[in-house]
């Protein structure tokens, strides 16, 4: 009976060992997971791991099938808990901005606790999965001298109607009198204008270039590909 009670205390031991163990690391991992950057003010997911998994979290009280899609292939189931909110942590994503959507029953729709992109024709969520500190410097606000993006209207005789496009000038641009380079930057399959300033840090990006002297001053115009003519 003696032996028994001892392995009784010695087993109790170790549960609790295991227990604070436990709730140290779910503890640690929590503490480890960084809201995104693309996120709405105040809001704590998706948040990212520095392993690169992503924790998606989402309250849908009377849902019976959640999940998430990133980049339109990949597939996450989410699970319930009982607190309402369905959630589910990723395998390691790949470095970068990611669109994803939430399936709610069927229903695909974005995220409210990210701000939305157009990306694969139709308004998605985002996600942001940061490079190291020193490969990701290129394209990260910098104490340099900035440049400025405007939005610029114009009648296009192609379409017939005004349209939408965005112009970066570089830093001193307004005070010279001299000519510059223009670049002109399209987006990708099924975004649009606004996919570069958005999505792609291209202030940023020629910013730091021109700093560096690695590019000359430059205007860029972003610009929708997409010109159908009427009819």
């Amino acid at each position: 009976m003696k032996l028994a009670k001892n392995c009784f205390r010695e087993a109790v031991k170790i549960t609790l060992l295991l227990a604070a163990v436990s709730g140290g690391l779910c503890q640690a991992q929590a503490t480890d997971c960084q809201p995104s950057s693309l996120n709405i003010p105040e809001a704590k997911y998706p948040c990212v791991y520095s392993d690169h998994r992503a924790l998606f979290r989402v309250l849908a009280a009377d849902a019976q099938k959640v999940s998430v899609r990133i980049g339109g292939s990949q597939d996450f189931n989410m699970t319930k808990g009982p607190d309402n909110v369905w959630s589910v942590t990723t395998t390691p994503l790949v470095v970068g901005f990611h669109y994803y959507t939430l399936h709610i029953d069927g229903a695909v729709v974005a995220d409210p606790s990210t701000v939305t992109f157009f990306g694969g024709g139709w308004w998605n969520s985002g996600i942001e999965i940061p490079e190291p500190a020193a490969e990701g410097e290129y394209y990260q606000t910098k104490d340099v001298p900035h440049g400025h993006v405007t939005q610029q209207m114009y009648y296009s005789k192609v379409t017939g109607r005004w349209r939408r496009s965005f112009v970066y000038t570089p830093p001193g641009y307004e005070a010279s009198k001299g000519r510059f380079p223009v670049l002109y930057l399209l987006h990708g399959w099924g975004e649009d204008e606004t996919g570069w300033y958005r999505q792609g840090h291209v202030d940023a990006i020629i910013d730091n270039l021109i700093a560096a002297g690695k590019a000359k001053p430059m205007i860029v115009v972003m610009d929708n590909l997409n010109a159908v003519k009427p009819g």
